[in-house]
């Protein structure tokens, strides 16, 4: 049986960020399902029982802010948010209950340590 909790969703609009992520984060042992359409992330993240979930806040048309609460307070999903340098989101972003806000671009190893420890606390 797959381990859910080693199932990441991963949903950008960067093709080469999402490529990036999802090979880097086989490497570590996840399975790394990506959308690049923010509308279904609650919906995707709900029906493939993921361990946590690494999206963009700054995609267009997104409200991170309720979707972060949402699947925190719902399904208690670890959410962590990559934002661009040069986005103004982070104050935006303030107390939406992330689990963790990175700056792009992320290093593999960081992400991948991130997620284990946030995939061990989902699970206490």
């Amino acid at each position: 049986m797959a381990d859910h909790k080693r199932t990441v969703l991963v949903c950008d609009n960067d093709e080469k960020v999402l490529a990036s992520i999802k090979s880097g984060l086989a490497e570590h042992n996840f399975d790394v399902q990506v959308s690049t359409r923010p509308e279904e992330l609650v919906e995707n993240a709900e029906s493939l029982h993921v361990g946590a979930v690494v999206v963009n806040p700054d995609l267009p048309g997104f409200n991170a802010y309720d979707t972060c609460k949402y699947l925190k307070k719902t399904n208690g999903i670890p959410v962590l948010l990559l934002v661009d340098p040069q986005s103004t989101t982070r104050v935006a972003l303030d107390g939406c209950e992330a689990d963790e806000i990175l700056t792009k671009p992320v290093k593999i190893n960081d992400l991948a340590f991130l997620l284990d420890k946030h995939v061990v606390l989902s699970r206490s």
